[in-house]
Parts: structure tokens; C-alpha cells; sequence
């Protein structure tokens, strides 16, 4: 569940980026700021932080958690930030 909660959070700072809300000079603040936050949050809930499957594969810290922790966590950040802008 951590994992799904951090990369929610990650992806709905990128939609920002990727639908226009922020300036250039800012996206990559955003992009960190979100990186950072969700990272923080799931290590919170008891996650390790690794928000990318492909890092957790690199580290040998493979589980099916976070495999569909981030497909379910960047889908759920992507339609929040829908939801909540686009109405």
C-alpha cells in the first residue's frame, strides 16, 4: 500500500508538469519535490521508498507489491490530478 501511495503522489506532481500547470523553470523543482514526498511517505508507511520497479529489480529487492504497487499508484496519481484540475 505504501507504494501505491508514493507513486500516487509522484505521478500527480508529473501530470502537473506533463498537462501544463507549470512553467518550465519549475518542472524539475516539481518533478523532485514529488520524487522526494512520495519517497518520504512510503518509507513512512513501512515501505523501503523504492518507487521504481526497475530499481527494486536492480537491488534485488523484487516483490510483486512493488511491481503493481507502481502501475496502481501511477494510475491513481494520474486520475486524482484529472479529477481535481480538469473536474
Amino acid at each position: 500500500m505504501a507504494e501505491v501511495i508514493g507513486t500516487a503522489l509522484f505521478t500527480f506532481g508529473i501530470a502537473s508538469i506533463v498537462l501544463g500547470k507549470v512553467s518550465d523553470a519549475a518542472s524539475g523543482l516539481v518533478i523532485g519535490g514529488s520524487l522526494l514526498l512520495g519517497i518520504v511517505v512510503a518509507v513512512m508507511l513501512g515501505s523501503t521508498g523504492i518507487l521504481n520497479p526497475a530499481v527494486g529489480i536492480a537491488l534485488g529487492s523484487t516483490s510483486l507489491s512493488y511491481i503493481l504497487g507502481s502501475i496502481a499508484g501511477s494510475i491513481v496519481g494520474m486520475r486524482t490530478y484529472r479529477l481535481l484540475v480538469k473536474g
